[in-house]
């Protein structure tokens, strides 16, 4: 604020990175994510369900450079009614701590993924969300976030039992892997995936894009 009654003064951020979130791990229920290093330009949140992105398709400011991050057990009653069920015992049980080093303007989707309960193979695994313009086209790309040890994707206008494409959009995709981004014409776009080698239907996975609008700088 300023006293001269026009004037507003806008804090620096400093320098950023743009990350997400992503809850991938089966078995442990929500999460809170946390950066416990800094205060400022640290984004978290709270309750994070299994497949839950936080923010959705957009991004978070943080501060670039090295970082530690938490994610942490959720309160079992998130209304803070029932002390046994939202005990500080409960809420700092720690389900992965890193560190790791954000570059200044880069875009990264964090992934916890793995499991939790014997044997234990949770892990974060971190995606560089940055690719080049594709123009009028649209960039899709695929990651196996623990659908099985290889996956092939297969991308049509249709999806349930209509007949597969001959070669899948990305073949042998390995575990925690992320495809490189691949180019398509705006229209219909249903993605299945099944192991490696197989084209049982229904697949294995079986989604369907929903209808966006192309980018700007306010819809980027």
């Amino acid at each position: 604020c300023s006293g001269d009654g026009g004037t507003a003064i806008l804090a620096s951020h400093g320098p950023v990175a743009y990350v997400r979130f992503v809850n991938a791990i089966p078995d442990s229920g929500s999460q809170d994510w946390r950066f416990v290093d800094l205060i400022e330009e640290s984004p978290n949140t709270l309750n994070l369900p299994f497949r839950g992105i936080f923010p959705g398709t957009s991004y978070q400011p943080a501060s670039s450079g090295s970082r530690h991050l938490r994610v942490f057990q959720s309160a079992f009653d998130q209304g803070f009614n029932d002390p046994n069920q939202a005990s500080p015992a409960l809420v700092s049980t720690v389900f992965l701590d890193s560190t790791f080093t954000l570059t200044e303007g880069q875009h990264y989707t964090i992934m916890a993924v793995g499991n939790l309960r014997a044997p234990r193979t949770a892990k974060f695994v971190i995606l560089n969300d940055n690719y080049s313009d594709p123009g009028s086209s649209v960039a899709i790309r695929s990651v196996n976030a623990g659908a099985a040890a290889s996956i092939d994707v297969y991308g049509s206008a249709t999806g349930g039992t209509s007949t597969l494409p001959s070669a899948p959009l990305v073949p042998n995709l390995a575990l925690y892997a992320a495809s490189p981004w691949v180019t398509t014409p705006p229209a219909p776009l249903a993605v299945r995936a099944n192991a490696s080698g197989s084209t049982a239907l229904p697949a294995m996975i079986d989604a369907t894009a929903p209808a966006g609008v192309a980018a700007d700088r306010s819809l980027n």
